[in-house]
């Protein structure tokens, strides 16, 4: 945690942007370890791999406006 509140908001969003680009790579070999028994890839994709992803993008884009109070101060 030390490590992650030493980045600056521009070295998380370079982080997020890998991450999200990584699972978008990966993401068929990402589905063959997450995807349940119960569960098709297809919904491993879509209820898994596909909101990570999103989510990752989220931060990439607005993590620096989110953050830029806590790092003005």
């Amino acid at each position: 945690q030390q490590a992650w509140g030493a980045l600056t908001p521009r070295q998380r969003r370079s982080f997020f942007r890998r991450y999200a680009a990584l699972i978008a790579h990966r993401a068929d070999a990402l589905a063959t370890y997450v995807t349940l028994p119960q569960r098709t890839r297809a919904e491993t994709f879509t209820s898994e791999l596909l909101p990570l992803a999103d989510a990752a993008r989220y931060l990439a884009l607005e993590g620096p406006r989110l953050l830029r109070s806590r790092w003005a101060s």
